[in-house]
């Protein structure tokens, strides 16, 4: 279980397709922005610098919209199939909606919404990364210990296609780093020598 890894285990805890938790991990989950957003909620070790980092950027202007954050494995398991039967619903083979579907949603256990550890945000605008919420954050959410953590031209490395709404708490001292550097996530697991 990640909390078992140490104080600052948000920093260094990944998943992936292919590295999951599994359905019985329960992160300690809090709501957050009581009267905003969706009703979301997230790993307590992220909750208050997501408040924090919401209410900076609404006092600069801007409002980000939590639309998605904390899913248990069961939600997950749902998108997932759902999504594969979409794909399926317009004429794609088993494999072929199960190999579309692993690009945009990850299995159960496999997505940071199952560690609680990230939201997705939206505005009212479609292109999020075009938006000023979007420019808010690139330059400001790495204060609040936050990543955008699928970046452009990032897809080799992290396996997932540009998530520009999606960002996920790793501390502040990560945030900073991977700021500075413009390390994915990935990159900067094994410049610590951190295998995943």
């Amino acid at each position: 279980m990640p909390e078992d890894y140490g104080k600052k285990w948000y920093s260094r805890v990944i998943v992936r397709r292919e590295i999951r938790v599994s359905k019985d991990y329960k992160p300690d989950i809090v709501p957050i922005l009581d009267g905003y957003g969706y009703g979301c909620s997230l790993n307590r070790v992220a909750a208050k610098p997501y408040e924090n980092m919401f209410h900076a950027a609404e006092k600069d202007g801007y409002y980000l919209v939590p639309y998605s954050a904390y899913r248990s494995y069961d939600t997950q398991y749902g998108n997932f199939v759902n999504r594969i039967a979409q794909w399926q619903s317009q004429g794609f083979g088993r494999a072929q909606a199960i190999e579309n579907t692993v690009e945009v949603i990850m299995a159960p256990g496999g997505s940071e919404h199952n560690l609680g550890l990230a939201v997705d945000i939206i505005c009212t605008e479609y292109d999020f990364d075009t938006t000023a919420e979007y420019a808010w954050l690139s330059a400001n959410a790495w204060r609040y210990g936050f990543i955008e953590r699928y970046p452009r031209d990032s897809h080799d490395i992290t396996g997932v296609v540009r998530e520009p709404w999606h960002w996920r708490y790793v501390g502040l001292e990560a945030a900073k780093e991977m700021h500075g550097t413009g390390l994915t996530f990935e990159e900067y697991l094994t410049k610590k020598g951190i295998t995943y």
